[in-house]
C-alpha cells in the first residue's frame, strides 16, 4: 500500500512537470516564428527617432537584400484614411541607403501651412558600430527656422567604451547617457559607484541596440521616467512600457499568423486606470509596408493620422 501511495503522489508532480515543459517549448517555438521587419520597432516611432547618433531604425539585413536605395516617408497631419496625399504633409523624411544596407543619410522636411520651417540633412560617413553608434554631420542653411529645429534632435559624442559599460555624451547640453552592459550590475549601487549620475543622465540596463530598461535617476535612489522593453526569446520586441507620472504607457508590438509584424498598440493609463488607445496598422504591397495608418477614437469620434513610405531601388 505506501508503494502506491509514494506512486501517486510522484505522479501530479511527473504530470506537471512534462505540462511545463510543453507550454515552454510551444512558447520558444512561437517565439522563434517571429520574424526581422524592415523597421527596427524597439527604435522606430517612438522619441528614439530624434537620437540621430545611433542610426538603428531599420533592419540593415532587409534593406539590403531587397536593393533599397532610399526610402520617402510623409507623415500627414490628420485623417483621410482613403486619400493621404490630398492632404499636405507636415514632415517628410527620406532615408538614403548604400548597397551594404547601411543608413548614409536622412533629409528631414517639417513644414506648417505650406511653409517650410525645417530644412535638415544628417549625414553618417562612419558605418555605426557594434553598439550602433555613428558620428553624424549635420547639413543645413544657416536660417532662423532650421536653427531652431535643430534642437529637436539629439547628438552624442562616444566617450568611453569598456567592457561592462559604454559611456555617451549630449553635444549640446553635457548630459550623460550611461549604458550598463552586464546584468550582474544591474543594480543601484553598482550605478551609483560607477557612473555618479545626475538627473539629467539617463542610465539604460542593456545595449543601444537591445535595451532592457531605461530611466533617470533622483537623489541615487529614485527613479523616474522608466522604460522597459520586452523581448521574445529571440530578442524580437514584443512591449514597451513607459512611466512619465502620473501616466503609465503601454506599447504592443502585432505579429500575425505567419510571424510578421502588423503593426502596434498604445495605450495610456493614469493609476491603472484606461484613458485611450492608438491602433496603428501597417498596409504591405510586394512585402513592404506602403502606409501606416494610427486610429484612435475620442468621444466616439474616430480620428486618424496616415503615414505613406515610398522605395527607390538599386538597378
Amino acid at each position: 500500500m505506501k508503494t502506491i501511495i509514494l506512486s501517486l503522489l510522484i505522479l501530479p508532480i511527473l504530470f506537471t512537470s512534462c505540462s511545463e515543459i510543453r507550454k515552454k517549448k510551444k512558447k520558444e517555438e512561437k517565439d522563434g516564428a517571429y520574424k526581422s521587419f524592415i523597421f527596427n520597432m524597439t527604435h522606430s516611432f517612438s522619441e528614439n527617432e530624434k537620437n540621430m547618433s545611433f542610426p538603428i531604425w531599420f533592419d540593415e539585413e532587409i534593406i539590403r537584400k531587397k536593393n533599397i536605395k532610399s526610402i520617402r516617408r510623409k507623415i500627414f497631419p490628420s485623417g483621410n484614411k482613403n486619400n493621404p496625399e490630398e492632404l499636405n504633409p507636415k514632415e517628410k523624411k527620406t532615408y538614403f541607403f548604400d548597397t551594404d544596407g547601411s543608413l548614409k543619410r536622412i533629409h528631414i522636411q517639417q513644414f506648417y501651412e505650406y511653409i517650410t520651417v525645417a530644412d535638415l540633412n544628417f549625414e553618417y560617413k562612419v558605418l555605426r558600430d557594434e553598439y550602433g553608434f555613428s558620428p553624424v554631420r549635420i547639413v543645413y542653411d544657416k536660417n532662423e527656422n532650421n536653427n531652431e529645429a535643430i534642437d529637436q534632435f539629439l547628438i552624442y559624442d562616444k566617450i568611453e567604451y569598456q567592457q561592462n559599460y559604454l559611456v555617451y555624451q549630449n553635444a549640446k547640453s553635457g548630459d550623460y547617457r550611461f549604458y550598463m552592459l552586464k546584468k550582474e550590475y544591474w543594480g543601484t549601487l553598482s550605478v551609483d559607484s560607477i557612473f555618479d549620475p545626475n538627473p539629467q543622465d539617463m542610465i539604460t540596463f542593456g545595449s543601444p541596440i537591445l535595451p532592457k530598461k531605461e530611466y533617470y535617476v533622483e537623489n541615487k535612489v529614485n527613479e523616474s521616467n522608466i522604460n522597459l522593453f520586452h523581448y521574445s526569446s529571440k530578442n524580437m520586441p514584443m512591449k514597451v512600457r513607459t512611466e512619465k507620472f502620473p501616466f503609465q504607457y503601454k506599447r504592443s508590438i502585432i505579429y500575425n499568423k505567419e510571424g510578421n509584424c502588423s503593426g502596434f498598440i498604445d495605450s495610456t493609463f493614469s493609476n491603472d486606470e484606461f484613458l485611450t488607445r492608438l491602433n496603428s496598422s501597417f498596409v504591405f504591397h510586394d512585402s513592404l509596408p506602403i502606409e501606416l495608418i494610427h486610429e484612435s477614437k475620442s468621444k466616439n469620434k474616430l480620428f486618424i493620422q496616415v503615414e505613406t513610405f515610398e522605395y527607390d531601388f538599386f538597378e
